[in-house]
């Protein structure tokens, strides 16, 4: 009886004809796996750079927003020192057109510079006055937490 050289013995082992096939569908199944996961890594790079991109658009869209709001800030402390120098005397409207003028300068800061230059000067700051930069992240997280906490109420009389 002629055995067929592809084949295994009867004893399960792999006769000499079968060893390259195995030792082919080996590489040709590391081949594909490896194409795959270069193909995951590439689309996992093509992710992150969308969401890169995305995140910077929104906050190029952010930093736009504050500058506006800032202005309008100014331009509200500006009216306010008027009518402070009015009622209350010139001092305390001194004091309103210095914050109307640092709101109006950091506006202009802030429409002046791209996003990637806003965060190396805050980690300029960081790095210069950690103490500093804890309070104020504590004092805005306090803020933003009273925001919220009151946008989220309604009335329940």
């Amino acid at each position: 009886m002629a055995t067929d050289p592809n084949t295994t013995a009867s004893d399960g082992a792999a006769t000499p004809a079968a060893v390259p096939d195995i030792a082919a569908t080996a590489t040709a199944a590391t081949n594909s796996a490896k194409a795959g996961i270069q193909s995951l890594k590439d689309e996992a790079q093509n992710l992150a750079g969308t969401a890169k991109t995305a995140a910077l658009n929104a906050a190029a869209t952010g930093k736009d927003k504050a500058a506006d709001a800032l202005n309008e800030a100014a331009s509200f402390i500006a009216n306010a020192a008027q009518t402070l120098d009015e009622k209350v005397g010139n001092g305390v409207g001194d004091y309103a057109r210095k914050a109307g003028t640092a709101a109006t300068d950091l506006a202009d800061t802030l429409k002046s510079k791209n996003v990637d230059e806003l965060v190396e000067d805050a980690k300029t700051a960081v790095r210069k006055n950690p103490a500093i930069a804890v309070g104020a992240a504590a004092a805005i997280g306090f803020l933003l937490t009273r925001v919220f906490r009151l946008g989220g109420k309604s009335d329940k009389a």
